[in-house]
């Protein structure tokens, strides 16, 4: 249940909101004598060997750059504040071959998700 809610509701909150909402989660957890795991963190979503696997391919080590790439390999909808352009070029070198890219106002955007979707290609939207 952590890990859905965490792919669902963490992407855009900076990591001290991160942070807190997952301690009050797990409090929630303990109230409803819920099963949670303690050694559950962001970084659970994809795996310490992915996490390290992406840092050797040039994504920075730093924490809210490594638990954003965790949130938006666990989600299958993801949206990303990406003012840097951070997270456009890792999805870029994560998804080589798999990737269409297009800008929010390309006419064609509708036809363009079908179509990915049908693949089972990743749609990068820009400039939204």
């Amino acid at each position: 249940a952590l890990m859905a809610a965490a792919s669902v509701f963490m992407g855009p909150l900076e990591p001290d909101s991160r942070t807190q909402l997952l301690n009050r989660w797990f409090k929630l957890c303990e109230q409803r004598t819920l099963d949670a795991p303690s050694d559950f963190t962001i970084r659970s979503l994809a795996g310490e060997a992915a996490c390290q696997a992406w840092i050797s391919r040039e994504l920075l080590n730093e924490q809210y750059i490594i638990q954003s790439a965790c949130l938006l390999k666990a989600s299958h909808f993801p949206f990303c504040v990406d003012p840097q352009q951070q997270a456009s070029k890792w999805l870029s070198s994560e998804e080589q071959g798999n990737l269409v890219v297009t800008k929010a106002s390309n006419p064609s955007l509708k036809l363009m998700l079908a179509t990915a979707m049908a693949n089972g290609q990743v749609l990068l939207v820009t400039a939204v």
